[in-house]
């Protein structure tokens, strides 16, 4: 069985969903910046940064009644460009903001073993950055 699921943001691990207005520069100067795995402030007004080749663990699972066994992993991967994220707003130099639907294309591939796929199953999740040329 094949399912494809298209989503505006990866995640747990990168964007946050937010507001529809992205506030001026001056007040996104104002706001913090967090490197991710720091401890976040209280509320959602800051700045999350993903430095280039800083690793970011995502724990996937694979659970529910129909099975036997379980089974739970921490993947890691790192990005090949500074990433800045502001609620549902993303940058690659903290200055420049852009809807992160319009910034980042992220694809989940989900095949379970069946008939239609009679192999192990596989679990893939695709983010492409939309701006690059």
């Amino acid at each position: 069985m094949k399912h494809i699921i298209y989503a505006t943001c990866a995640a747990s691990m990168l964007f946050c969903a937010g507001c529809s207005v992205l506030p001026g520069q001056t007040e996104l100067a104002r706001l913090p910046v967090i490197t991710f795995g720091q401890a976040t402030p209280e509320g959602d007004n800051f700045i999350l940064f993903f430095p280039a080749g800083q690793p970011i663990p995502t724990d996937v699972a694979i659970v529910g009644s129909l099975l036997k066994d379980t089974s739970n992993q921490r993947l890691v991967v790192s990005l090949n460009k500074d990433v800045y994220a502001f609620k549902r707003w993303v940058s690659f130099d903290n200055t420049h903001w852009i809807d992160s639907r319009d910034a980042l294309e992220v694809k989940l591939d989900i095949r379970l073993p069946g008939p239609e796929h009679p192999k192990p199953g596989e679990i893939k999740l695709r983010i492409d950055n939309k701006t690059q040329s």
